[in-house]
């Protein structure tokens, strides 16, 4: 068996697209200074900053199954191990649309098809060789 990351973590994966405006939210509409996306979710971040400190984390909740997903290429750029993964063509990211204005107010639009967990067939051998699970559900 391929060595198991001491830090596993399964939970929601989201993609938020924020777009930063002029004007607070209250004044209706303002125009766009910069628009940004980020990719993220609790565990999702956790496990990329202790790749990015050096540390051995893998990431054990449902992926997309098409070789190009934006947010498996995020996980694999952060250092995140993503070979126990179960994959599932259903397999989606929460989607946050965030408008912040100019006094910071924040509002967030978001769509939740998000597949929570991993597989029921996962192995328990997997999850008691790390040091470490998180889970947000």
């Amino acid at each position: 068996m391929p060595t198991v990351p001491s830090i596993l973590g399964f939970g929601a994966i989201a993609i938020d697209d924020i777009v930063y405006v002029d004007q607070p939210l209250s004044a209706g509409k303002g125009k766009v200074l910069h628009s940004a996306r980020s990719f993220g979710g609790n565990v999702a971040t956790a496990l990329a900053a202790v790749a990015r400190l050096g540390g051995s984390a893998g990431f054990v909740g449902w992926l997309g199954s098409a070789a190009d997903d934006a947010v498996l290429r995020d996980l694999v750029a952060s250092g995140v191990e993503t070979e126990f993964a179960p994959r599932h063509p259903d397999a989606r990211p929460v989607r946050s649309h965030i408008t912040v204005g100019s006094d910071g107010e924040r509002f967030i639009a978001y769509e939740d098809d998000a597949m929570l967990g991993t597989a029921s067939d996962f192995p328990d051998e997997v999850l008691s060789r790390a040091t470490v699970l998180i889970v947000d559900s």
